[in-house]
């Protein structure tokens, strides 16, 4: 099985196999997004909530906006269809204690979360929050992502 790491700020869309992995994420988040209908997916590892730096092309997924809009165009220049896209999200966990109006775990979730919900993209699946970095793997023939917590 082909399998592609996803790094901090990167994006990657796999048609029929493959795997798709996004390592050690504290409040960084893996958005998945995919059709399987027409067996295409791709993942994101998202970095911060806020921003929007559409000509940063070292990290294109490195804020929520860019990351689904550029996810989606790529999903379907692979042959996916809009009409069927489904999500699933992991991460946003809460690593440090902060004082401030609030975490950036929770931040980037609630960011995701109305970067997809203005495209009508459906959650399907999630695990947010706690306080332990996850890693996550995407299976596109199976369209499971499987997380595994790192204590």
């Amino acid at each position: 099985m082909n399998k592609e790491e996803v790094g901090i700020g990167q994006f990657k869309v796999i048609k029929d196999s493959g795997e798709l992995i996004a390592r050690s994420l504290g409040s960084c988040i893996a958005l998945v997004i995919y059709d399987r209908t027409n067996k295409v997916g791709g993942m994101a590892h998202v970095l911060a909530p806020e921003g929007n730096d559409e000509k940063r092309l070292d990290k294109p997924a490195m804020y929520p906006e860019p990351a689904v809009k550029r996810l989606v165009r790529k999903i379907i220049t692979h042959g996916g269809d809009k009409d069927n896209l489904e999500a699933k999200i992991a991460g946003g966990a809460q690593m440090f204690s902060f004082k401030s109006d609030g975490a950036p775990g929770e931040k980037n979730v609630k960011a995701i979360k109305k970067s997809l919900e203005k495209r009508n993209i459906e959650i399907t699946g999630e695990d947010v929050g706690g306080n332990k970095a996850r890693t996550v793997k995407f299976d596109v023939n199976s369209m499971s992502m499987k997380i595994e917590m790192k204590i």
